[in-house]
C-alpha cells in the first residue's frame, strides 16, 4: 500500500498544473469555457458530474457577459468629448 501511495504522488507532481483537479475548478469559475474543456479531457468524474458542472459553467460565463456588457451601456456618463457644431445658417456673428 506504501508504494501505491508514493507512486501516486510521484505521479501526481509530474503532471502538468492544468491536468490537477483543484486548477480545473478554478478555471471553471475564471475562464469557464477551458475549464470545461480540460474537465471532459483530463478529470475522471462521472458524466453527471461533468454535465452538471458544464451547466453550472454555461450559466456562469452567461452571467458574466451579460453582466460586462450591461455594465459598460448604462454606466457611461462621460461626457462628448466633443461638442456638435450647429450652423443655423445666417453665418458669422459679431459681438456687440
Amino acid at each position: 500500500m506504501t508504494r501505491t501511495s508514493r507512486r501516486q504522488r510521484r505521479i501526481e507532481l509530474e503532471r502538468p498544473w492544468f491536468t490537477k483537479q483543484r486548477w480545473i475548478l478554478v478555471l471553471l469559475v475564471v475562464l469557464p469555457p477551458i475549464g470545461v474543456v480540460l474537465m471532459w479531457a483530463v478529470t475522471r468524474w462521472t458524466p453527471m458530474t461533468k454535465l452538471v458542472l458544464t451547466v453550472v459553467a454555461a450559466l456562469w460565463c452567461a452571467a458574466l457577459v451579460v453582466g460586462l456588457s450591461t455594465n459598460l451601456e448604462t454606466h457611461d456618463n462621460s461626457p462628448d468629448p466633443v461638442a456638435p457644431i450647429v450652423d443655423d445658417g445666417r453665418g458669422p456673428q459679431s459681438s456687440p
